[in-house]
C-alpha cells in the first residue's frame, strides 16, 4: 500500500472518529498544530520519522511532547497509534486528507489559481467570487504563479481544472491548424 493510500485510511477513520466524538474542525486544528511543530523543527521531523529509531524512542518522545501540548484525548491517542505503527512518515498526507473530508462537511470547496504573474487582491477576490458562482460553495482559493501560461488563469476546484491560460488557448489554436490543414 502507498504512503498516500495509508494517510487516506487514516483520515477517513479519524474523521469518522472525530464526527462523532468530537468535532472535525478542532481535531484538523491539532493536527495542523502538531504539523507546525513538526515543521518548525527538521530534527524532530526527522527523528519521528526515521525507520532508524525505534518506534520505543519515538513514543517516549512523542508523549513528552503531548504532555506539554493541549491537545483531546482523541488526539493523544490517534497520535499515539501512528507511532506504535510507525507512521509519522505520511502525516504531512494524512492532514490534506483530513482537511479536505473537513472542507466538504462545511461545504467549502479548495481551489488553486494559478496566473503568469502574481495577482492584485481585487482581481483575487473578483477570481474568487466567480468561483464561488460557479461551485456553488464557499472558496477557500490558494495562488501560484508559473510565468509558463504566459497570460489568462488556471482554477483547479478539486478535480476539476478550468484552464483558460494564453498557453492553452495557443494550444488548441495549432491543434485547428492541424485538423485544418
Amino acid at each position: 500500500m502507498t504512503s498516500r493510500a495509508i494517510a487516506m485510511q487514516y483520515a477517513k477513520a479519524l474523521f469518522t472518529v472525530a464526527q462523532t466524538d468530537a468535532a472535525p474542525r478542532a481535531v484538523l486544528e491539532e493536527l495542523q498544530t502538531f504539523g507546525a511543530l513538526m515543521a518548525g523543527h527538521p530534527e524532530l521531523r526527522s527523528a519521528l520519522t526515521s525507520g532508524a529509531i525505534p518506534v520505543q524512542v519515538k513514543r517516549g518522545v512523542v508523549g513528552e511532547l503531548l504532555s506539554l501540548l493541549k491537545v483531546s484525548k482523541l488526539f493523544q491517542e490517534f497520535l499515539l497509534i501512528l507511532v506504535r505503527h510507525d507512521h509519522l512518515s505520511v502525516y504531512d498526507d494524512l492532514v490534506a486528507a483530513f482537511e479536505q473530508r473537513v472542507l466538504q462537511l462545511e461545504g467549502v470547496a479548495a481551489a488553486t489559481v494559478t496566473t503568469a504573474v502574481p495577482l492584485s487582491a481585487d482581481r483575487a477576490v473578483a477570481i474568487e467570487q466567480s468561483l464561488r458562482t460557479l461551485t456553488g460553495k464557499q472558496v477557500r482559493m490558494a495562488t501560484a504563479v508559473d510565468p509558463g501560461i504566459l497570460g489568462g488563469v488556471v482554477a483547479q476546484v478539486g478535480s476539476t481544472v478550468y484552464d483558460g491560460s494564453v498557453a492553452r488557448q495557443l494550444e488548441r489554436l495549432k491543434e485547428l491548424m492541424i485538423e485544418s490543414a
